[in-house]
């Protein structure tokens, strides 16, 4: 084979590892921000949880003493 061919497969395959490595770190990328948004997400919903959790238990200690009168 002639040099320009070799020369012609060797920028085609530099070109196909460099999409690669750019589309690894894209969507790396896209994956660390939707993990730290779900990370958020559950951490609000934990807090939500606690909140309701407790607005229940001042209820029912509310009934009782209620209840007791």
């Amino acid at each position: 084979m002639k040099m320009s061919y070799w020369a012609l497969i060797l920028t085609f395959i530099a070109c196909v590892a460099g999409g690669l490595v750019w589309s690894a770190n894209h969507y790396h990328g896209k994956f660390l921000e939707e993990q730290k948004r779900a990370d958020a997400a559950e951490q609000r919903a934990d807090s939500t949880e606690a909140i309701t959790e407790n607005v229940l238990r001042t209820m029912a200690i509310t009934n009782i003493i209620q209840e007791a009168n």
